[in-house]
């Protein structure tokens, strides 16, 4: 499995033999709930049917998600298998490194297998890759489900930021014409507009990311690789509704400086 040691040792040759002492590794998680300092050395009795069976620990290794993606590790314990052969059930997991993906990977196990044993039944056999695919399938369905109302509420703010921002500047109209009657610029007028539209965005926006920090507390057990507090996903939404606003001030502003004076303080 490739799971790196941290302290200690693996397994060895002589642990094979039927009178060595027991022995067993750690994981850290296990290590660091039942123990301050280095637990090689010392003996753990794992619960078998024979409570006089205790284990020397050996070594401890790094931690592996086998509950699942989203959950933590939790404390576990690596045997030698000849050494516990008596105290395992009738069910057995393997794992088989192979060279490459072939296909025939699958048949070459039956076959071995049969020639061992013809009466042993030998299912679910999954690649690694399908092991963590089925390992994430419902967090991938509510991730999936998420982004797309996520996406659909953006789209709809974006709209609504638009609309909004267009009608308060189209309303304006009059005022605008006013001012271009005064001898104002379009260029005043646009920098105008837009600076107090930008005052109105910040506003919402810090608003939004308070609210967004606080509820994306929810979400950290649907996320993988990626914090609930992404700052590329932060800048890139801002970044978005900013240039919809501006765009919502900007279109009808212009729109409106490009009007002669009097037609402007006539609109209603």
């Amino acid at each position: 499995m490739k799971i790196r040691l941290v302290e200690g040792r693996t397994f060895e040759p002589q642990d094979d033999n039927p009178n060595a002492m027991r022995v067993v590794m750690v994981n850290q998680a296990l290590a660091k709930r039942f123990w301050t300092g280095s637990p090689i050395g010392r003996r753990v009795n794992p619960g078998f049917s024979d409570p006089k069976v205790w284990f020397t620990i050996v070594g401890v290794v790094e931690d592996t998600k086998n509950a699942g993606m989203d959950k933590p590790a939790g404390p576990e314990l690596y045997f030698q298998v000849r050494q516990v052969n008596e105290f395992l059930g009738p069910n057995v997991n393997f794992v088989v490194r192979a060279a490459n993906n072939s296909t025939s990977l699958e048949s070459s196990i039956r076959n071995v297998v049969r020639e061992l044993d013809p009466s042993l039944p030998v299912y679910n056999l999954w690649s690694m890759n399908e092991v963590v695919s089925k390992s994430m399938v419902q967090p991938r369905f509510l991730a999936l489900l998420l982004a797309t109302f996520s996406g659909i509420a953006l789209f709809l703010a974006a709209i609504g930021i638009y609309g909004v921002m267009a009608y308060s500047v189209a309303q304006r109209t009059q005022e605008i014409g006013v001012r271009m009657a005064l001898g104002a610029r379009p260029l005043h007028v646009l920098r105008l507009v837009l600076g107090q539209s930008l005052g109105m965005l910040l506003i919402g926006i810090v608003i939004g990311l308070a609210g967004a920090f606080a509820l994306t507390r929810l979400m950290r057990t649907l996320l993988f690789e990626i914090t609930a507090t992404d700052p590329l996903t932060y800048v890139s939404v801002i970044g978005l509704l900013t240039v919809v606003a501006l765009l919502a001030c900007y279109i009808p502003a212009r729109r409106a400086a490009k009007v002669d004076p009097l037609i402007a303080l006539r609109y209603e």
